[in-house]
């Protein structure tokens, strides 16, 4: 964990493949949220009048069918996860 991002890594005998570990993202139904929408290595948000991004590059991200919940799945055994201004997670 660094101010520039968090990086989760699964290593080590018996560690899961990328296929069997995620983050999942949830937030309660009745709670408003600022996510805008979820992009293929981005999730991107809206607050107060300005755009945030978390970039997950080493992941792909997708919400959830009940638009209350996004999950992050790796593509290797580490995932990097970061906040980039918009302009530069596209």
């Amino acid at each position: 964990c660094e101010e520039s991002g968090v990086s989760v890594e699964m290593s080590g005998a018996g560690a899961p493949t990328p296929t069997e570990w995620a983050i999942e993202l949830a937030w309660d139904a009745s709670k408003k949220t600022s996510l805008v929408d979820t992009g293929e290595h981005d999730i991107r948000y809206r607050h107060n009048g300005f755009e945030y991004s978390l970039w997950c590059g080493d992941g792909v991200a997708s919400k959830g069918a009940d638009g209350h919940s996004v999950l992050i799945r790796p593509t290797g055994r580490v995932m990097t996860l970061s906040p980039v201004s918009p302009a530069t997670a596209r």
